[in-house]
């Protein structure tokens, strides 16, 4: 990232014995990034320590939407109302808080009783409703949320692909860049691996056979980790989301 964006802390982390560097896609442009992987190879080469490209894909990103600056306070058992960003917006009644998300088909898969969190598991709300195209949630436990803070959905299939759009533009730029390995963000089966080899091929069928790290970031990627494994070349544990979608129990 941009704290390590010069020569001289590229060379300190591979003197410290860097031998992989995670190029995170969630963040940055195609020229920061390509800028970036020219720095690691020239400093590479000039210490004489290998080192390999790692190009992270952001995958799908579940996110509160705009907000005012100072953020909104959610209080311990008042009520919510969500809709998501691009949707039907509900119309809004004064007294009610209501919050805008970038969550696809929100309404159409969760059901009463299921678990929201946002910002990392500190704030965590329970659907109560589902009014249209609103989900209605009490707060269980409360605290200020700003924008674009993540948000999980523990146990809920929202039916969305999690090799996105931007996932395969960024993927074509990392080829293009001759990326020594793919990490491939919120993996739930095999077949997501699978998708994923296919894109490649079809896009530069000489790097078939790079590797690919499945992230596992939801609970469903550990019930199916054997047959991940099996298609994967690796998995890397994303413990932030995945400790927020499990409990220590599980």
């Amino acid at each position: 990232g941009p704290s390590t964006a010069t020569d001289e802390a590229v060379k300190q982390l591979l003197e410290a014995g860097m031998n992989v560097a995670r190029l995170n896609f969630s963040h940055g442009t195609h020229e920061f990034h390509a800028a970036m992987i020219d720095r690691i190879r020239r400093c590479s080469k000039a210490l004489n320590k290998p080192v390999a490209i790692l190009q992270d894909l952001q995958g799908p990103k579940l996110r509160v939407g705009d907000l005012p600056d100072e953020g909104v306070q959610l209080l311990d058992g008042s009520t919510v109302y969500l809709y998501v960003v691009g949707e039907t917006e509900p119309q809004k009644q004064p007294g009610k808080e209501y919050l805008p998300l970038l969550v696809p088909n929100l309404a159409k898969a969760v059901v009463p009783g299921r678990k929201i969190l946002m910002d990392d598991g500190n704030v965590e709300l329970q659907v109560t409703d589902i009014v249209e195209d609103t989900v209605v949630a009490k707060v269980i436990h409360g605290g200020k949320i700003t924008s674009h803070k993540g948000v999980n959905l523990p146990g809920t299939n929202l039916g969305i692909p999690g090799f996105t759009a931007k996932d395969h533009d960024d993927l074509v730029f990392g080829l293009s860049q001759d990326i020594d390995c793919l990490a491939v963000s919120f993996v739930e089966k095999a077949s997501d691996i699978a998708f994923v080899r296919q894109a490649i091929q079809e896009i530069n069928p000489q790097k078939s056979n790079l590797p690919i790290i499945a992230k596992l970031e939801r609970p469903e990627a550990i019930k199916n980790l054997h047959e991940i494994m099996h298609e994967a070349d690796g998995v890397m544990v994303a413990r932030g989301d995945l400790a927020v979608e499990t409990s220590p129990s599980t």
